[in-house]
């Protein structure tokens, strides 16, 4: 039996929660409801988070697996991505078994500040869910409408990968899916390889979510798998990046994202609809 619990602690400026079960751990912040860290029980970290990432509660924090919701991207009249990632979560749950550790956060028109409402002026509840074993994570974001009315949003797991290379590092399983890119939104593309190589910048939105996927690189090998969702994000920006990207940064990581972008989730009242993306080590 592993030995589980979960730790309590601060990183810069935000309060922070460390999962530990045997030699896995993974550590979360209520701020956006973000994981930062993963380390399946190999202890190689899987996850890359920034150097300069804003730990201070005010900025959105560059890295991890940022919640966007309920607006992806500029695809809306709110933020860039939404406010879910810029707001604190309440801690509804935590939970620890032989073979897992959970922890549950909440986000509602409660917890919101005024301005947020304004693009989005809808009652709802978002959960997400961090469960972590000995060789797999789970996050899933649920979204149910509480009011009487019908809204629609889009939304993402915004998933930061850590790759030694990302020259010498290869994303397998999108062979004959097709993708668009924003330089032609309206123009579907195939992909021929099942094995596609990761040569920045890199900003394609590929249809179809169920499917396993396996990134590769010299030294590590890691499995993504999503259900719910409809779309798959693959981006990296290249030498151009943001600003709270260290020079060179972008070398050491790519997002493959669970994504409901192009296609927006309907709810009429009462209504939930829940995706998940799960990180895995390969079978042995």
């Amino acid at each position: 039996m592993s030995a589980t619990r979960i730790d309590t602690h601060r990183l810069g400026e935000l309060p922070a929660l460390t999962l530990h079960l045997g030699e896995a751990r993974a550590t979360l912040t209520p701020f956006g409801a973000q994981v930062l860290s993963w380390i399946p029980e190999d202890g190689q970290e899987r996850l890359y988070l920034s150097e300069s990432a804003a730990l201070g509660g005010a900025q959105p924090i560059r890295g991890g697996i940022p919640i966007v919701f309920p607006q992806f991207g500029t695809l809306g009249p709110g933020a860039r991505h939404g406010f879910a990632r810029t707001h604190t979560w309440r801690i509804d749950e935590t939970r620890q078994g032989e073979d897992y550790v959970l922890v549950t956060l909440q986000l509602d028109p409660s917890l919101l500040e005024p301005g947020a409402r304004t693009a989005f002026p809808h009652d709802f509840l978002a959960e997400v869910t961090v469960l972590l074993s000995e060789r797999r994570l789970d996050v899933e974001l649920a979204v149910r409408n509480t009011g009487t009315a019908p809204f629609a949003f889009t939304a993402a797991l915004h998933t930061y990968l850590a790759v030694p290379e990302i020259e010498r590092s290869a994303l397998q399983g999108l062979g004959g899916s097709e993708y668009t890119d924003p330089a032609d939104p309206s123009r579907w593309h195939a992909e021929p390889e099942n094995v596609t190589r990761l040569e920045p910048p890199l900003d394609r939105l590929y249809r179809g979510g169920e499917r396993v996927l396996t990134l590769a690189t010299p030294t590590l090998r890691t499995e993504i798998a999503q259900a719910g969702f409809g779309e798959t994000v693959l981006w990296n920006p290249g030498e151009h990046g943001p600003a709270d990207l260290p020079a060179g940064a972008w070398r050491h990581f790519v997002c493959i994202e669970a994504a409901q972008a192009s296609v927006p989730v309907s709810l009429r009242a009462d209504e939930e609809w829940a995706g998940r993306q799960a990180l895995m080590l390969p079978e042995r």
